[in-house]
């Protein structure tokens, strides 16, 4: 059984980093069943990066940063009132 787990390549999820997005229409819902009131945010296009960056000159360790940037172009951020249908839908007026 050690020879297969061998054979696996060893895969680091931070090898896949740096990753972009790129959105053309979009929205960005927060609130959840307790709260009267929904967060929305909607925008027209979206871009960005996520990525680990390693720092140094801080200190003699190195560090491990995470770097995010977005932009957010013709975006509109309002709250709306959330009605609950039932525990498990949500549905919100516009």
């Amino acid at each position: 059984m050690a020879w297969v787990g061998q054979q696996l390549p060893n895969l680091d999820p931070k090898d896949l980093l740096p990753l972009g997005i790129d959105i053309q229409t979009g929205a960005i819902i927060l609130g959840n069943q307790s709260t009267p009131e929904l967060l929305v945010a909607e925008f027209q296009h979206a871009f960005g990066t996520y990525g680990i960056v390693t720092v140094s000159g801080l200190s003699r360790n190195k560090l491990s940063v995470i770097d995010y940037t977005c932009s957010l172009d013709q975006s509109m951020i309002y709250t709306s009132r959330s009605t609950t249908l039932d525990s498990k839908q949500h549905s919100f007026d516009w």
